[in-house]
Parts: C-alpha cells; sequence; structure tokens
C-alpha cells in the first residue's frame, strides 16, 4: 500500500528514494495521488528537505491547484524555514498563509507573513493572527496601526492592547475601527466620549458594551438612531422617567422586544405596565 511505503519507522522506502536522488532521480512519484501522500506522510527530515529543494529548482508535479504543495507545507517534520521558502515561492502564496500559522512551530516569521498576503484582504486570516499566543504585541501593534480596516479591527478585538492605545484610535477617521474601540474597552469615560459621534454603528458597540454605564443607555435611548439602546435601557434602567417614555413610545412604534423588556424590569411603573399588558394583546 502507498501509505506504508512513507512511514520512516519502515525506513527501506524513504531510504530508498533519498539514494535515487543520489542517482540523478528525483525522490517525487509518478502521479498526484502519490505525491500528495508522499508530501503528507513523509517523516525524513532530510528527505522533506530534498523534495522542497526539488520544488524550489522547479520541478513539475502538476500541481495546479497547489494540494501537493499545501500538504508539504503542512507536513509537522518539514523544517520550518522551507515551509516558509516554499510558501513565498509561489504566485499565490496567500493561499498558504493559515497552513502556516496553524503549525505547531509557527514562529513569529509566520505571523508577520500575512503582511505579504494583505491583498486577501480576509478577516479569518487576521483575527487567526491578532489572536495567536505566539503574536508578539509589536506585530498587533502594526496591525492596529493598518490601513486596511479588516486587520485593524483585529487588532483590536484581540483585547491586547492597553487602554491608551485604544484611546487614540477612538478618534480614528475609520468608523469601523471605532467601532471594535467601543466594543472593546473597559473605560467608562471612552465610552461616553465616542457616543457623541453620531454614528449608529459606534453606538450600538457602545450599548453592547457591559462597562457602559446605565446613565449614558439611558442618554442614547432617547437619541433617534439608536433603537438598541432604547431596548438595553428598558431592561437596565430604574428611571422612572425613562422607563414611562419607553413606554410611551410604544404607542407610536411597537416593539415586542422592548414590551417584553418593560414587561420583565421590576422597577417599570404600573401604568407602563398597563400600557405594555394592552399592547401585547
Amino acid at each position: 500500500m502507498i501509505v506504508n511505503a512513507f512511514h520512516s519507522k519502515q525506513g527501506k522506502p524513504e531510504t530508498s528514494r533519498l539514494g535515487s536522488h543520489m542517482a540523478g532521480k528525483s525522490v517525487w512519484g509518478t502521479n498526484i495521488q502519490e505525491n500528495r501522500e508522499l508530501a503528507k506522510s513523509t517523516a525524513n527530515p532530510d528527505m522533506l528537505k530534498q523534495m522542497a529543494s526539488e520544488i524550489l529548482s522547479g520541478e513539475d508535479l502538476n500541481d495546479a491547484d497547489g494540494e501537493i504543495l499545501e500538504e508539504l507545507i503542512q507536513n509537522p517534520n518539514l523544517l520550518f524555514a522551507d515551509a516558509l521558502q516554499l510558501a513565498l515561492s509561489d504566485h499565490n502564496s496567500h493561499i498558504y498563509v493559515n497552513s502556516l500559522l496553524q503549525r505547531p512551530d509557527a514562529k513569529e516569521e509566520a505571523l508577520n507573513y500575512h503582511i505579504h498576503c494583505k491583498q486577501v484582504g480576509s478577516q479569518n486570516l487576521f483575527d487567526f493572527v491578532a489572536n495567536h499566543a505566539k503574536t508578539p504585541d509589536s506585530t498587533l501593534l502594526r496591525m492596529a496601526r493598518s490601513h486596511l480596516s479588516e486587520e485593524a479591527v483585529a487588532a483590536v478585538k484581540s483585547g491586547r492592547l492597553s487602554e491608551d492605545f485604544l484611546e487614540g484610535l477612538s478618534h480614528s477617521e475609520d468608523f469601523r475601527v471605532r467601532e471594535a474601540v467601543a466594543y472593546i474597552t473597559k473605560n467608562p469615560k471612552m465610552l461616553e466620549q465616542m457616543s457623541e459621534y453620531n454614528i449608529p454603528f459606534v453606538r450600538n458597540a457602545i450599548v453592547i458594551n457591559p462597562n457602559a454605564e446605565t446613565q449614558l443607555i439611558e442618554k442614547l435611548a432617547a437619541e433617534p438612531n439608536c433603537p438598541l439602546a432604547k431596548l438595553e435601557a428598558a431592561k437596565r434602567s430604574k428611571n422612572e422617567g425613562v422607563l414611562r417614555d419607553l413606554g410611551n413610545g410604544l404607542l407610536k412604534n411597537y416593539d415586542a422586544d422592548i414590551a417584553n423588556a418593560l414587561k420583565q424590569n421590576a422597577s417599570a411603573p404600573e401604568d407602563v405596565r398597563v400600557v405594555v399588558a394592552l399592547l401585547r394583546q
């Protein structure tokens, strides 16, 4: 069977292939299926290095879909330096970013490798890098300053940036970066300052943030463009005036979620409860 032929414990098949190479023959097989299995299952580091070397030297494996190359890059027995070199050698190098990052021996250079692939603009890729345990702070700071929204947002949402650094980003011209800051910051004062921006996405992020003070939520609930704040105020507020305004608002624009929140809020005045009960019928 092909599978049994490629494990180093057997010794002979891999040694034989290396011997063939010494005689001027390729260590690769003769068809795609065989080569995929070779790339995936070979354990001999010397043979893997030779396999990589032949690809880098232009060996044609008829690997139009890059499946053989991806299997080789993912092989944990291939030295990381060789895996990185293979990835960078292909004109579709961005395809192999996740394969590099998911290797158990991923190093900082792998986490920085995404810089070569920004044209992809993959939020999943940036999220993976930002949340990777081995990503250094210097990389996160560089990502946070990126002109690409997806990259900056991933760095902000990692939760690893200091509040002082987030303070600077809270004034970003990119509203998506501001939204991310509003979502992640633990500073109530910063949230209050950011609420002055009349941007629905940012205000919604503020409302979702558990560190937003109830008074701020109540203030936003009175604004016409923040319906999420109305719902949150209906849940959290103990201010009878605010709760009464929310109840009266249902007479014009009924919202079942807000009505249900008012019903469950023990601080809601009796007249509000009556209005809600009548509207729910």
